[in-house]
């Protein structure tokens, strides 16, 4: 979605003009462009919510390690630490359970 974008976009009857930059790269990026509704400034809060809740996920902690062997120890404890959960679709079962079918 394009939330509050409008500025950057060339718009003629809700249509991005064919020659405008925010086109070109929706073109290049092969994206269809889903303007928010302006007046509805929860569809734009929504997505940032998302976004700020992956890069806490994601990005959060910053962790520093001395090597390469302490690095890859760690990211296999936490591999082991996510493969022990539940599966969201298959509750009896864990994620390793899950993968080891294939």
């Amino acid at each position: 979605r394009i939330g509050y974008f409008i500025p950057a976009l060339w718009r003629c009857f809700s249509v991005i003009a064919a020659h405008s930059p925010a086109s070109r790269w929706m073109n290049h990026y092969v994206i269809e462009p889903v303007a928010c509704t302006p007046a509805s400034g929860w569809e734009k809060g929504q997505v940032e919510n998302q976004v700020q809740f992956l890069r806490g996920e994601l990005f959060c902690p910053r962790l520093a390690f001395d090597d390469l062997d302490a690095l890859n120890d760690w990211l296999r404890l936490r591999c082991g630490e996510l493969a022990n959960r539940r599966h969201p679709d298959q509750q009896d079962r864990t994620i390793a359970d899950v993968f080891a079918d294939g």
